[in-house]
């Protein structure tokens, strides 16, 4: 069962990273490439890259949270059985503030790897000089971004329900139902959309963090409204 539940976790987590690492690629063509120079179908050559050369980090990055994964859900499964106790909580308190820790990491280590081919371990490395160098301002812009985007999918939501309870109601359906579906359906919906949005973000950051004289030299309106926000740093070099 184990296997099973580890497998699980890590199907989910390999596609997902597939599509964060294609979407992070692509904004990394945007940003460093010229609109005269872009290659045909740069989406595809991202997801190309995304299940080629990138694919083993991909996979890597993702066993290491959904070994974490799999162990939390273990930790729960044993408190539900065997009974609850202190020393359980906290293993399952630990498993997931370093679930988190790891998925955090890895978001970023994956972004490198589609922006500049690396290994997950060059990868790692630059992530960590990152994080040095930026110090909060990373945490602040991931922070922003996500209440941003759960706040829409929130209202997305809300007003997929809305709409859905209001039209079975006017059909002589059960409102309740068909509202709690369409709010849901919103929900998620506008969720995975927000994660491709976030992917896009996330890679834009780390271009301009590391290479701000490229934003300048090919998107130079871009490049100076965010310096009136948020003033370019020297890059900073990595392994």
């Amino acid at each position: 069962m184990i296997y099973l539940v580890l497998s699980f976790h890590w199907t989910h987590e390999v596609s997902k990273n597939i599509v964060h690492v294609t979407v992070s690629g692509l904004f990394a063509t945007w940003y460093f490439v010229p609109a005269e120079e872009l290659p045909h179908n740069p989406t595809l050559r991202a997801f190309r890259n995304a299940t080629t050369y990138s694919l083993g980090s991909i996979c890597f990055g993702s066993l290491l949270i959904s070994i974490v994964k799999t162990l939390r859900d273990v930790i729960r499964y044993l408190r539900g059985e065997e009974g609850d106790n202190c020393a359980k909580r906290c293993l399952d308190c630990c498993l997931s503030c370093l679930g988190w820790v790891i998925d955090y990491f890895n978001s970023y280590t994956l972004t490198q790897c589609a922006i500049y081919g690396k290994s997950f371990c060059q990868a790692a490395r630059a992530t960590a000089a990152l994080f040095k160098n930026t110090g909060i301002e990373i945490m602040v812009n991931d922070s922003i971004i996500t209440s941003l985007m759960f706040m829409g999918s929130i209202c997305v939501g809300l007003l997929g329900g809305l709409i859905g309870g209001f039209v079975a109601m006017g059909s002589g359906e059960d409102w309740a139902v068909n509202a709690t579906v369409a709010a849901v359906s919103g929900y998620v919906i506008c969720a995975l959309t927000t994660e491709v949005v976030e992917s896009g973000i996330s890679a834009i950051f780390v271009c301009y963090a590391e290479h701000p004289e490229q934003l300048q030299k090919i998107h130079p309106h871009l490049y100076h409204k965010i310096t009136e926000k948020y003033p370019a740093k020297p890059p900073q070099s990595h392994a």
